[in-house]
């Protein structure tokens, strides 16, 4: 066989169970979705904090990261005292902390609790939206309610 054909084939196979990984976790990634507030209902005070801390964490690593790329894609480049009072500036529009974000933890239990219409909205939406300084009866208000089926 040739050097070709012995990549054909090879590919085939992991072509498949690449394209059977998507689809699975596809599937799993919208049903989650639409009981996301089912599940945080489901879930002990402690697991809630682990959510919440794990969201901002992922948050803060990412908005870093812009951060640092921004900085060194400027032009020219940002280096020495600049550099750093750059990087202080662009951590004061970070939009959220884990301090605060700890003390929406009930409010967010409170909302799925008293609106179960609208446990389809993300968890994510619902603490960024607390964090903006929206109450629970505010965000019920301007979040539209789960479809029939997105309520399942």
């Amino acid at each position: 066989m040739t050097r070709t054909k012995h990549l054909r084939m090879g590919l085939r196979p992991l072509t498949f169970i690449a394209v059977s990984l998507m689809i699975i976790g596809c599937y799993d990634h919208r049903a989650s979705i639409q009981a996301e507030g089912d599940q945080w209902l489901k879930w002990d005070t402690n697991t809630r904090k682990v959510y919440v801390t794990a969201y901002v964490r992922g948050m803060q690593r990412g908005f870093f990261r812009g951060c640092e790329s921004a900085m060194s894609a400027a032009r020219p480049p940002i280096d020495g005292p600049e550099r750093g009072e750059t990087s202080d500036r662009c951590w004061k529009s970070f939009p959220i902390s884990n301090r605060d974000s700890m003390e929406f933890i009930d409010s967010i239990t409170e909302f799925y609790k008293n609106n179960p219409k609208q446990r389809c909205l993300f968890i994510s939406d619902i603490l960024l939206k607390l964090h903006a300084g929206y109450t629970i009866t505010q965000i019920h208000e301007r979040s539209p309610q789960c479809n029939d089926e997105d309520a399942k």
